[in-house]
């Protein structure tokens, strides 16, 4: 007797799938939205990445959803691919109109960061200067004004050096374009 090799039913798997991405889809189109109007350049960065994936979800959710309805029989998968199908055209909606005007208006970038954290050292060191009697050209080290710091000294967000140089000199960054006006 011949053994006639079953047929597997992918449908369920694919409308698992379809369910699973666009709900993926929905929550991160909620995540975007939840974005302050003033960012800096790192959380600029994950917005990017969220985008991304929340494309790639809602159209993989959409995709999977479609192709499920197309190859089902049972009247309930076909009535939870259609909500797959219209949570995924509703997030993707949502996601093209309502995006572009709640996003983000300014972003605060790494030499904004650094030019605030040298900002944060010239102050540390003229209370120190005053603190100690100390004038225009005094030396002042990293030692003398570690105490004005809680946790620890600020740092470049790319990585530049900051020198401190003496008293009534700015404190400058490695990086040229990080400098204090």
């Amino acid at each position: 007797m011949p053994v006639t090799p079953q047929k597997t039913n992918w449908t369920p798997l694919v409308n698992g799938i379809a369910i699973v991405l666009s709900v993926l889809g929905v929550v991160g189109y909620v995540v975007l939205i939840q974005y302050p109007y003033h960012i800096t350049y790192v959380q600029l960065a994950h917005i990017e990445k969220i985008t991304l994936v929340t494309l790639a979800c809602l159209v993989g959710g959409f995709f999977c959803a479609v192709s499920s309805f197309c190859s089902c029989n049972s009247k309930r998968t076909k009535i939870i691919s259609l909500g797959c199908i219209s949570l995924s055209l509703i997030g993707g909606l949502a996601f093209l109109v309502a995006l572009p005007s709640t996003g983000v208006k300014s972003i605060y970038t790494a030499q904004d960061m650094c030019i605030n954290r040298a900002r944060e050292i010239e102050a540390a060191k003229g209370a120190w200067a005053e603190q100690h009697g100390a004038t225009n050209g005094a030396t002042v080290t990293w030692n003398d004004i570690a105490s004005y710091f809680t946790n620890d000294f600020p740092k470049c967000p790319e990585g530049g050096t900051y020198t401190l140089g003496k008293v009534g000199e700015p404190v400058l960054c490695s990086i040229p374009e990080h400098r204090l006006p």
